[in-house]
């Protein structure tokens, strides 16, 4: 076993998606709250390595061919001269330019990789010209800024992958931690398993959000000789914010709340049946969907067919800082997804005092408690409309100031800090 190490810890975090970008703040915003929850300690420093395809190869060469026929092409490249796109396309090969762009966020030195496709995106190939960027990023990252002694990659796919291509190049030990729920979706095209594989492995640490992926893991890769361990999200800094009073309603104005985007995996098509039958007895109950999708139209339609089109209000895409206060004015959080690796706003909803009626769909079941809420099968409106009974039954009995405590004790941000850096420690010191 190694000496253990004295001295501020420089660790290297790779997402596996974009670090909060301008255009969609909310991509790699797990990763944002954990650095933020973390990053405030003196025996860290943080950098991030933020890679990003765009464009690919292909595209180029047709923009290209089609200008020289004097034909128009049908992308973001078709108003541009045949140099132009030559010229672009030299850039982009050449990594120059923006290509490789240094910025800070929160306080942390982010080096942004953009990088060209090499053939059409596909998930089967896509990963190749994910590491050729990434590689670039990380050499840039360490030119600025100086060789970090530990990765910390968050999924496998893609940054796991790299992870492991720098481990093996330039000798840097790495953890990953997994989020996605891309293998419980059947997402992962299996041709990729052994890459995967050979990443868990060679980490020096690994951890899962909840029991439940692991599982779902192993259901896809085989038994896993690595161990994990159950590194849960953290809960966004402001949500540990002290609460203001909850205003005052009648007993019948029963709010009812759901955040999460408009797919066919979160089940709103069930809490909109479910509340149907809830609110036949509930009449002055609302039901508030926070959250856009493409199943909006469809949902919205079937609520009007449930005969309760005047009692669901669907808000669309919202703020963090929006969705906090929807939960300070609400009096339940339903989340009926088919199945959640974690499920984060069931703590954000928590930290409000917040009970919750959630499916057993993997995630909630280790957040989840009879103090906490309530928990029902996944894709049963009838169950689901129970649970919310039974909710609107215990009332007042729910202890929203013990269901805060435990959401912060748990899942606040030095609880989560303690366990990652022990995360750290264990991997430097093995």
């Amino acid at each position: 076993m190694a000496a253990e190490r004295l001295g501020p810890l420089h660790v290297l975090v790779i997402p596996s998606e974009e670090y909060v970008p301008a255009r969609a703040p909310l991509a790699g915003v797990f990763q944002k709250n954990q650095i933020d929850a973390i990053g405030e300690d003196p025996e860290l420093t943080i950098g991030v390595v933020s890679v990003r395809l765009h464009h690919s190869v292909p595209m180029y060469l047709k923009a290209l061919a089609f200008r020289l026929a004097g034909k128009r092409v049908d992308n973001e490249l078709g108003e541009l001269s045949a140099g132009a796109i030559v010229g672009q396309f030299r850039q982009r090969m050449e990594r120059s330019g923006d290509n490789l762009r240094i910025d800070k966020i929160g306080g942390r030195n982010v080096v942004h990789s953009t990088g060209l496709y090499f053939l059409p995106p596909s998930p089967k190939t896509d990963y190749a010209a994910w590491i050729v960027s990434g590689h670039a990023g990380y050499r840039r990252y360490v030119a600025e800024f100086g060789k970090p002694d530990l990765i910390h990659a968050h999924n496998a796919l893609n940054a796991g992958l790299l992870a492991d291509t720098l481990r093996e190049r330039y000798g840097v030990p790495y953890v990953l931690t997994e989020h996605s729920s891309y293998f419980r979706q059947g997402l992962v095209p299996k041709n990729l398993f052994p890459l995967v594989r050979r990443a868990i492995v060679h980490a020096k640490g690994h951890s899962v959000v909840s029991p439940a992926l692991r599982r779902w893991l192993e259901e896809s890769l085989g038994k896993l000789d690595a161990p994990s361990e159950v590194l849960p999200n953290v809960l966004p800094p402001a949500y540990e914010a002290a609460l203001p009073a909850r205003p005052k309603r009648g007993r019948n104005a029963y709010v009812v709340l759901s955040v999460g985007n408009l797919l066919p995996v979160k089940g709103h098509q069930h809490l909109l049946q479910a509340f149907a039958k809830f609110a036949a007895h509930h009449p002055e109950a609302i039901l508030r969907l926070a959250g856009e999708g493409p199943l909006r139209g469809k949902l919205e339609a079937l609520a009007v067919s449930l005969g309760v089109g005047d009692q669901v209000a669907f808000l669309g895409e919202v703020s963090s800082e929006a969705v906090r206060q929807e939960m300070l004015e609400a009096d339940v959080l339903a989340l009926p997804s088919q199945f959640e690796t974690f499920g984060v706003v069931l703590i954000e909803a928590m930290a409000c005092g917040l009970p919750i009626v959630a499916t057993r769909c993997g995630g909630p079941e280790s957040i989840v408690t009879e103090a906490t809420g309530v928990l029902v099968t996944p894709g049963d409106p009838a169950a689901l409309a129970a649970g919310l009974e039974a909710a609107f039954a215990k009332g007042d009995q729910f202890d929203r100031d013990g269901v805060r405590a435990e959401a912060i004790g748990r899942y606040g941000r030095g609880a989560f800090a303690a366990r990652l850096k022990a995360l750290y420690k264990k991997a430097l010191n093995d």
